[in-house]
């Protein structure tokens, strides 16, 4: 039973994937699609044995319950989105201010202070 979840769940990640990446435009234009009227949004690429990360998810939280949209993508579920994003290293995070992306830090205080100066 605890497989055929697994199973169901690894599927609908990857078909999520595959539905994001056969989009034939610019990740920009893309994700002001994917999350429209959304001011800004933030990819975080993480892992679960990374310890960066697991810290990182609690400004996350933060971030999203300010109205952030928030996408937590586990490299290790979907390697072929972090490929076509060119991730080598987690944390790793892509922040999209009204569709366009604006940047690519590994630093969580990077992002919330984007976040901040755009709140206003």
């Amino acid at each position: 039973m605890v497989s055929a979840i697994v199973g169901v769940s690894l599927v609908v990640s990857l078909f999520f994937v595959i539905s994001l990446l056969d989009f034939n435009e610019t990740p920009d234009i893309l994700y002001s699609k994917v999350v429209p009227g959304t001011k800004i949004t933030v990819l975080a690429f993480v892992a679960p044995w990374c310890e960066p990360c697991n810290r990182a998810k609690l400004s996350l939280s933060v971030i999203r319950k300010a109205g952030v949209s928030v996408w937590i993508i586990d490299i290790d579920k979907t390697p072929d989105f972090a490929i076509a994003h060119k991730i080598t290293s987690v944390p790793t995070f892509l922040v999209y201010v009204e569709g366009k992306r604006t940047t690519r830090t590994q630093d969580i205080s990077v992002v919330v202070r984007i976040v901040k100066e755009n709140m206003r």
